[in-house]
């Protein structure tokens, strides 16, 4: 009896070691896949050994990349795993979490000033513009000593409306009762402040006060508020990590102490070699900033002891209201308003106070609900977001990808409201900006401009056609894909001096500057 067991055992342990390799190597008889279609993403096939590749590691990575995405029905059998994991996860905090009533940080009225944005309101499917977009055209046209295109004018009379609206409603609730008088003065003050979306921010050791009255007048009227501790509570939507703070439809990633991160994706000793002007732009985002306590971490001060450059700037926000008005509902990267912001400051930076930027031209809500990368990589449907852009005016220019003349990005998929990808996971942003490659060049017309190295990871994918447009060329390098593609580690002295560049940007958040280590 025994000995049959030990057969059965025996032949289960075979049977099923067997159906392991047959997933794998059934690809000798079948074609290799190219793209997940439950992940959205490009698959790694099974690569060419060589003995180079094979020295350096790289050989090794791609073929346990490839074991995982090459595998037979790998895609369902990952889509059924994070289903049963999500499911696992909310049955349990249903069960164990204790059904008490979390006090709020944010008022009525607050909420009322930030609705229309944080939920993106129902008029976006027919096309007219939702958010009052924290962009003020005129100021930012005073700003660089332009005049405001009718375009603009149309983006700032929709704020106006916006804000006059809160206005209405703390005149409202000051007629109400006097103990609102309080109350409606810090929601207008929240409001005033998410208009502007911190015009007046930091921009590190280059920031200087804005030079016109306008700007003056929105310094003033944007100064940051006292931060103060929130009755937040990070609450688990996928185990260890991603989390939800109220019931906006906001999952993020738990912030950790900066201190625990090593700084060692870029080479210090390389960063160091380079003679030319060079520049860093930090954004701020939920692994960084603690929103139930605004002041228990200073990233930018550790990114700035570890990266030795000549000027420093970062996206700010105060509190989680302020963050929903940077950043997408479920995605790690920031969304048109956090993007076009970075892209000013990042301007700024480079080029001083009077630069001339581009002016958004028009505000473009796609019908479509946008389950972002959080959501797609872990199976949650949880966004009420609609996909939302700034349209601009940029003039011809031509790209290059892995040293390759090609049309960077789809864009040319999103013609209308009615034609453009609208899957449940469709990767708006990745399909939108452009997806992520090892080198990326922009060509512009600008004969008498200087030319620009950025290091970057996905989240310059939003904003390297806008600083591109000031550049006769602008090269964009992904170290994730580059030692990959070309064999070798990123030397930014050795290659802006064989390419002609003239200064160097790097751009991240905390997760793509450093790796965690403790």
């Amino acid at each position: 009896m025994a000995r049959d067991k030990k057969k059965i055992i025996g032949f289960v342990f075979l049977l099923f070691v067997s159906l392991i390799l047959m997933g794998f190597y059934s690809v000798l008889f079948r074609s290799q896949k190219d793209i997940s279609e439950a992940e959205l993403r490009t698959l790694q096939k099974i690569p060419f050994f060589s003995f180079d590749k094979f020295m350096d590691a790289s050989f090794q990575s791609e073929m346990d990349q490839a074991v995982s995405d090459q595998f037979l029905f790998s895609g369902e059998i990952k889509q059924l795993v994070k289903d049963w994991d999500n499911s696992l996860v909310s049955y349990t905090n249903r069960i164990f979490r204790p059904l008490a009533v979390r006090p709020s940080p944010v008022t009525d009225l607050q909420e009322a000033a930030v609705g229309e944005d944080s939920a993106v309101g129902e008029g976006a499917a027919s096309g007219a513009p939702v958010n009052a977009a924290p962009v003020n055209a005129a100021e930012d046209s005073a700003a660089a000593g332009g005049k405001p295109a009718e375009t603009g004018q149309t983006i700032v009379a929709a704020e106006a409306a916006a804000v006059s609206e809160v206005t209405g409603a703390v005149s409202a609730a000051i007629s109400d009762t006097a103990s609102s008088v309080a109350t409606a003065s810090a929601s207008y003050g929240a409001a005033s402040e998410a208009a502007a979306i911190s015009e007046a921010a930091t921009t590190g050791d280059t920031a200087s006060p804005p030079s016109s009255p306008a700007a003056s007048m929105s310094a003033v009227s944007a100064q940051p508020p006292l931060k103060q501790k929130y009755d937040y509570i990070y609450t688990e939507v996928v185990s260890k990590y991603l989390y939800k703070l109220d019931e906006s439809g906001y999952i993020i990633q738990k912030a950790s102490d900066p201190d625990t991160y090593d700084f060692d994706l870029y080479s210090k000793e390389m960063l160091d070699r380079v003679t030319y002007p060079k520049y860093l732009y930090f954004i701020n985002s939920s692994m960084s900033f603690d929103f139930r306590d605004p002041q228990k971490y200073d990233p930018f001060s550790v990114i700035k002891e570890n990266f030795s450059m000549d000027a420093y700037a970062q996206l700010e926000f105060n509190n989680f209201e302020e963050y929903k008005k940077l950043f997408y509902q479920t995605d790690h990267h920031w969304n048109y308003r956090g993007s076009y912001e970075g892209y000013k400051q990042c301007m700024r930076m480079l080029e001083g106070d009077d630069v001339e930027l581009l002016q958004p031209k028009a505000t473009h809500t796609y019908p479509t609900i946008y389950n972002g990368s959080l959501a797609r990589d872990n199976a949650i449907k949880c966004s009420t977001e609609l996909f939302t852009v700034y349209e601009f005016d940029i003039p011809p220019y031509k790209t290059y990808i892995d040293d390759e003349e090609a049309v960077y990005g789809y864009r040319y998929l999103y013609e209308s409201d009615e034609d453009f990808p609208h899957n449940t996971y469709s990767n708006h942003y990745g399909m939108y900006y452009g997806d992520d490659h090892a080198k990326v060049v922009y060509v512009f017309d600008n004969p008498d401009a200087q030319s620009l190295l950025i290091l970057a990871t996905s989240y310059s994918n939003a904003v390297n056609e806008l600083i591109a447009s000031h550049y006769k060329e602008t090269h964009i390098l992904d170290f994730r894909h580059y030692r990959k593609k070309y064999g070798e580690a990123i030397d930014a002295q050795s290659y802006m001096e064989e390419n002609k560049l003239d200064k160097l940007l790097i751009i991240g958040d905390i997760s793509s500057l450093g790796h965690k280590v403790r």
